[in-house]
């Protein structure tokens, strides 16, 4: 799927999002979540509260890294266990590998609860906290 397509089906609404991601399923009630009716461009941000408001403990990982074949910056949650990708802007739970194929993501450093937390207090934003640009694309 192309980078155009994926942008055009975030902007129409859920509808659009569920048919360019056949493989894609609404998250179930384990899945960390906030609720945003913006979502477009703060993947770092709702990636972040998401997994700052799950539970203690938690087994989700915050993953910054890069999708798209323009190596895009993007932020998404995985469940370390059982390598389900909850995706924060388009709302939508992968397995790793569908995840991979369908947006072409690529993890560049992952998070557990505690070290995002540190790491957003130390730079006083919501990421990214690294360099999330593949070595091919620098």
């Amino acid at each position: 799927m192309s980078e155009k397509n994926v942008e055009t089906a975030t902007a129409k609404g859920k509808v659009e999002v569920a048919r360019a991601f056949p493989r894609g399923a609404r998250p179930g009630p384990d899945v960390p979540r906030v609720r945003s009716r913006v979502r477009a461009g703060r993947c770092f941000e709702l990636a972040g509260r998401s997994l700052s408001g799950a539970p203690v403990g938690t087994e989700w990982e915050l993953v910054h890294g890069t999708w798209g074949l323009a190596h895009h910056r993007h932020a998404w949650l995985e469940h370390a266990a059982s390598g389900r990708v909850y995706d924060v802007v388009l709302d939508l739970v992968f397995g790793r590998e569908d995840s991979a194929r369908d947006t072409g993501a690529r993890a560049l450093r992952r998070f557990t609860q505690v070290e995002a937390a540190r790491a957003l207090v130390a730079a006083k934003h919501w990421g990214p906290w690294c360099d999330c640009a593949p070595p091919e694309a620098r």
